[in-house]
């Protein structure tokens, strides 16, 4: 055979060994953020169902078509940063007696979540950055190596504005805990949870210097109106920011690119939406006081089928649907802003284009049947 002739064939086989290498690499069940993804440049994007403890039997589904983690919603912390075990005396805590339950154990969850949700609880906890987040490691890291965890997810929702000291406690806090995943468990990553708001406000989450010390940043774009909000609207909107709101998911997404890089950054992505009760059928209308409540998937899928007096639209601005219908006894209207399979569409495709290390998903139960198909185009 002439040399050229050789050649051609070898480099031809060459070239198809490395897009068998290639293709058989990305498929691995790998973490995204694994050295070998990073060094031959592949972009792999996650996607993270939360799965709450007060939703496990109602998470029924297959996920894996859909998600890559599968990230158990979780254990709370004490002001000492230990794992809070028992309630009363009597009593478990929820989500530790959920660990370990064969409900959960069957649904083999790789990620797993730690929360402090009150301000009390956070202020203690970062009164002692180092010694808190040793306490930490040293109650979660045995749970993770017996449940087969993988990740650490940080939920610390501080909604106060903190001093300057009080931040650099929790950096110190969260620099502490990631040391000690790398000594006592090497490969664990850890992920933490912010709020749009974190961006604008000095919470006690400092966005800048977290996103240097974690692996991954669930950016938790929902909520813009949430449970007590004054007026109805889009609970998580795309646009509309400068006009009829503070800020939006698309505002957000590009405030936040400029302090974490792109690759670290999941998007946040409501599987449910809010009702409210007004006086009015107008959109966007004063709420009732204390009538907020979260409305699931599953129900507003059942609502449209069975509904005959409902109003839909579109909020043209947020590009979120909403139903607005009549209370059966009072005088007063329901108002329902959720989202649906081309809302959620228009969030996959804007984690496309900006190349994001993926989405999570709030929360694994709340969805109907169809919700999660515009996934598939992701993974």
């Amino acid at each position: 055979m002439p040399k050229p002739a050789k050649f051609i064939i070898s480099f031809t086989l060459g070239i198809l060994a490395g897009v068998i290498f290639l293709l058989t690499l990305y498929l691995l069940p790998l973490p995204a953020n694994n050295l070998l993804y990073q060094t031959f440049g592949i972009y792999k994007p996650q996607v993270v169902g939360f799965l709450p403890f007060w939703l496990l039997e109602r998470a029924d589904k297959n996920y894996s078509s859909f998600i890559t983690t599968l990230s158990y919603f979780g254990l709370a912390l004490d002001n000492d940063g230990t794992v809070v075990q028992l309630e009363n005396k009597n009593e478990e805590e929820p989500g530790w007696h959920a660990l370990r339950s064969d409900s959960l154990k069957n649904k083999h969850p790789t990620s797993l979540l730690v929360r402090a949700m009150d301000e009390a609880t956070i202020s203690a906890i970062i009164s002692n950055p180092k010694k808190h987040a040793q306490n930490l490691i040293k109650d979660i890291v045995p749970q993770m190596r017996k449940y087969g965890y993988k990740d650490l997810n940080l939920d610390i929702e501080g909604f106060k504005e903190s001093s300057p000291s009080a931040r650099d406690n929790f950096t110190r806090f969260v620099k502490e805990i990631k040391k000690g995943l790398e000594e006592k468990s090497p490969g664990t990553t850890l992920t933490i949870d912010i709020s749009p708001s974190a961006l604008i406000r000095p919470y006690i989450i400092d966005p800048v210097e977290i996103g240097k010390i974690v692996d991954f940043v669930v950016f938790m774009t929902y909520d813009y109106h949430h449970l007590g909000s004054p007026i109805t609207g889009p609970v998580s909107p795309l646009g509309g920011s400068g006009k009829v709101r503070e800020i939006d998911v698309f505002f957000s997404l590009k405030q936040v690119l400029t302090v974490i890089p792109a690759k670290k950054l999941l998007l946040g992505i409501p599987l449910y939406g809010y009702e409210w009760e007004t006086l009015t059928s107008s959109p966007s209308s004063p709420t009732i006081p204390g009538t907020g409540q979260t409305a699931s998937s599953r129900r507003i899928t059942k609502l449209l089928s069975d509904c005959k007096n409902c109003q839909t639209g579109i909020d043209e601005l947020g590009q979120q649907p909403f139903i607005i219908f009549p209370d059966e006894k009072d005088p007063t209207f329901h108002q329902i802003y959720y989202e649906d399979q081309n809302s959620l569409r228009k969030k996959v495709e804007l984690a496309k284009k900006y190349k994001l290390g993926g989405l999570a998903l709030w929360a694994l139960g709340y969805e109907d049947d169809k919700l999660l198909e515009p996934l598939k185009a992701f993974k």
